[in-house]
């Protein structure tokens, strides 16, 4: 099946000229092999903190200027739009300086670390009359996309229950996933997702929630296993579990369970049989990776929809207050565990 998002398409031959700043992990196997398979989009300018990392892009792809920072990166009057894949810390910075150069924002989730750093971008883009749009790419995986549309359509009923699971494999020191001065750690930067689509499946604001975490201390003080429960203000209830767990030699996966008065739906990454074993070799799951997180056309539905959203001028799918919505939810989780008790939304 193929996705059910939706995004306007144009005839024109124009092409968005992109500037991607930061070229690490995430722009290096998901953003830079999408932008080359969109027709209306050109990655033109590149940098990066880690001057190597800007030339390896250089070398794969040719034609492209390395910038030696994103202000620099700014004045190129090719770079229609800017792709930022940086860590969380400095997306508002640059979002904003980036809107204030006239230039278009693709920014990687969450948005940022504070509601005031997310309505700063917010506020800058609407102000210099350019898009933003926040990269949760889960929306754009066909399974997604088409819970999505069952739901929409009555298909389940008036929905009640939903969950999200996403395991991952056990990090090792020196991520900076679980740095504390840029980031959230695990529920940042993979619960955002499940608050993100929990929101969007229900198409409801979560009024309350309750959270609960575990703490690997060898690597960080960072909690490296969350829980959380979304009380959803038409009724519904939501929950998801976010850890960085797995041993290494374990399939990453994750999982998503939706129920409604009417209806069910299940979608996840492997069979889910019961196995009985437990070593650091691991469990070999007959993964379907066409609908994984991983699979690149998520990367190039997301980007394509951007692109076409300036060059046709509508909303992106993705709005700044949605991901403001999103970093809201995880947040007041962050709050509800130091607390160790219920929170209630707005902040």
């Amino acid at each position: 099946m193929q996705t059910e998002l939706k995004f306007e398409l144009s005839d024109s031959k124009e092409k968005i000229g992109l500037g991607l700043i930061g070229c690490g992990s995430i722009a290096q196997e998901s953003h830079i092999p999408a932008i080359t398979q969109i027709a209306s989009a050109k990655l033109v300018a590149v940098t990066d903190s880690d001057p190597s990392k800007s030339r390896a892009v250089e070398q794969s792809l040719g034609s492209v200027q390395v910038c030696e920072d994103y202000q620099q990166l700014l004045q190129n009057e090719e770079v229609n739009a800017v792709d930022i894949c940086t860590p969380t810390k400095y997306h508002s910075d640059i979002a904003v300086a980036a809107a204030n150069s006239g230039k278009h924002v693709l920014c990687e989730k969450p948005i940022a670390l504070t509601l005031e750093d997310a309505d700063r971008m917010i506020r800058a883009c609407a102000e210099n009359n350019v898009k933003l749009m926040i990269a949760h790419s889960r929306r754009f995986i066909p399974r997604n996309s088409i819970a999505r549309r069952l739901i929409r359509e009555g298909r389940i009923g008036k929905p009640i229950w939903g969950l999200q699971i996403s395991r991952r494999h056990i990090s090792e020191p020196g991520s900076w996933y679980f740095d504390p001065a840029m980031t959230y750690g695990p529920i940042a930067e993979v619960g955002i997702h499940d608050a993100d689509l929990l929101r969007w499946f229900f198409d409801d604001e979560v009024r309350e929630v309750l959270g609960t975490a575990r703490v690997r201390e060898a690597i960080s003080p960072l909690y490296n296993q969350v829980f959380a429960v979304l009380k959803f203000k038409k009724g519904a209830v939501g929950s998801f579990e976010v850890g960085y767990v797995l041993p290494k030699g374990y399939a990453q996966y994750t999982t998503l369970e939706l129920m409604g008065s009417k209806g069910f739906v299940l979608a996840a990454d492997n069979h889910m049989n019961v196995i009985v074993k437990g070593a650091d070799s691991g469990v070999t799951y007959p993964l379907a990776y066409s609908d994984m997180l991983s699979v690149s056309s998520a990367y190039r539905a997301e980007i394509e929809a951007f692109v076409n959203s300036i060059i046709v001028d509508k909303t992106p799918p993705v709005t700044g207050q949605d991901a403001r919505a999103a970093l809201e939810i995880i947040l007041a989780v962050l709050k509800s565990i130091k607390r160790r008790g219920p929170v209630r939304l707005p902040l």
